[in-house]
């Protein structure tokens, strides 16, 4: 039999929930001739609340206890038990930072084109990985990156620190990070839209059929689930209208 760990084991916060649910998923297991590695399967309660209840704890079968954590990561994306990608941005922006201080001890020893090439071949394919998930994070836990895009910018143009960030941006002739990230997420729907991903994804979006005509009639309206942050506030209810025309421009 294999062992088969579970690198995270994702649970709604509820008292009994999560016990059934996982000795379901035990048995699952136990039919497909799999055997649970308990010492690499990890448990994270989803909640705005700091502290956790050990009560709450899963057992396995032969009643092993699941470690809880409060982050772990799962498929090259930290996930935190607030979802705030906070942990996620720390790791990336420390990782990023070694990288380009290492590349401003030989800045000298590269063309401007170079210097375009490698930073995007090792830097942006970092921020490009999952942005379409964390891109709606709160803007002060995303400024990291923001500062570490700058200083590749710095280091690309060759310009000192005191230029602004906008002049760097239309001198090596690269969007800002935000205009990176919308463009992925346009994309990622454009892809879900044409039946280019997997159907789980596809379903999720849900068309919004408005009955008057406006002017808006033409564009492409999805709706969203809506979503309570840690104030109590409600930031997404739909998703913004997207025109063919955007999408022609966007692919072109």
């Amino acid at each position: 039999m294999q062992m088969t760990p579970f690198h995270i084991v994702l649970v709604p916060l509820f008292k009994r929930l999560p016990q059934s649910a996982f000795d379901v998923c035990q048995l699952s297991l136990i039919k497909y001739k799999l055997v649970l590695n308990p010492e690499k399967t990890k448990c994270m309660l989803f909640s705005r609340s700091h502290c956790t209840d050990d009560s709450t704890g899963i057992h396995t079968l032969q009643s092993t206890q699941i470690e809880i954590v409060d982050s772990c990561k799962y498929s090259g994306i930290w996930l935190d038990s607030r979802l705030s990608f906070q942990t996620h941005v720390k790791h990336i922006s420390k990782k990023l930072k070694e990288k380009t201080g290492l590349l401003f001890r030989n800045q000298s020893c590269f063309s401007f084109s170079g210097r375009k090439i490698i930073v995007q071949s090792t830097i942006m394919s970092v921020f490009d990985y999952g942005d379409v998930l964390f891109m709606h994070a709160v803007a002060n836990i995303l400024n990291p990156l923001d500062a570490v895009f700058h200083n590749a910018l710095y280091f690309i143009a060759g310009d000192g620190f005191l230029t602004h960030h906008c002049v760097l941006c239309e001198k090596v002739d690269w969007p800002s990070l935000a205009i990176y990230r919308e463009q992925h997420y346009l994309l990622f729907i454009y892809k879900a839209l044409s039946g280019n991903l997997p159907p789980y994804l596809s379903l999720l979006l849900n068309f919004n059929r408005l009955r008057l005509h406006f002017c808006s009639q033409s564009h492409i309206r999805l709706d969203t689930s809506r979503v309570n942050t840690e104030a109590g506030r409600k930031p997404s209810v739909f998703m913004p209208l997207i025109s063919g025309t955007g999408y022609r421009t966007l692919l072109s």
